[in-house]
């Protein structure tokens, strides 16, 4: 899961923690994309889109330690091969990417989409999402995927951002009792305090300035930080 500049990893299909060690830096590990706009898995191959429209990177192994050779390149402006009519509605630069299980593409670019059917090289004409989409609550998306536990997610940045979960393989019917707030299911980082209830060390650090005469003084601007263990 990507937002800002950072990403989050879940190993498994539990996804209500976040594998240790996460947070981390999308540029550090991500071939130096400053950030993700979009990311899905074509032909067996994972794309990477960065946040700024420039470069993508493409990865064939399935620990992403390494980017394909000759990547990242530069995204080309038609690289969906879409036809005039989506080029006009900036479908090129896509809101969010969802590869469904059945093959389809879904572009989503404002509060309009369009799919594709991989195999055959065609495109629908664009619709509103909430034509297309009868059964979201929201009539923009941000991202979506399909996990491990087959079940597909879908997110939306309009208002409070929020997503909606569907068993439902034709999509038809959002699962009971969402949309939930991302904040309160996703990135959810392992405590171990919360887990065990334990604090074994704690302190609090006065950081100091340092004064005219070269001697460090406590000041006005001076911050107390405490930390557990």
């Amino acid at each position: 899961i990507f937002s800002g500049d950072q990403y989050v990893r879940y190993s498994g299909s539990d996804l209500s923690r976040v594998d240790e060690g996460y947070p981390r830096t999308i540029a550090r590990d991500w071939g130096g994309l400053p950030g993700v706009e979009a990311a899905f898995v074509l032909d067996g191959k994972t794309y990477v889109f960065g946040s700024d429209h420039r470069n993508y990177l493409r990865f064939s192994t399935r620990d992403y330690t390494k980017p394909d050779q000759g990547y990242p390149k530069p995204i080309d402006d038609n690289w969906w091969n879409l036809p005039v009519a989506l080029l006009s509605l900036e479908f090129h630069r896509p809101d969010a990417v969802f590869a469904a299980p059945n093959g389809h593409i879904h572009l989503f670019r404002g509060d309009q989409t369009v799919h594709s059917d991989h195999n055959h090289r065609w495109w629908s004409e664009p619709a509103p999402i909430r034509e297309a989409w009868p059964s979201l609550p929201f009539s923009t998306v941000s991202a979506g995927f399909t996990g491990r536990d087959g079940r597909t997610y879908m997110f939306s940045c309009e208002g409070e951002p929020s997503f909606v979960r569907y068993t439902d393989p034709g999509f038809e019917r959002v699962d009971d009792r969402f949309p939930k707030p991302v904040k309160e299911h996703w990135g959810k980082v392992v405590n171990n305090i919360e887990r065990s209830g334990r604090v074994d060390a704690a302190v609090t650090v006065v950081s100091k300035m340092t004064g005219a005469n070269g001697e460090e003084e406590e000041s006005s601007g001076s911050a107390r930080y405490r930390y557990l263990f």
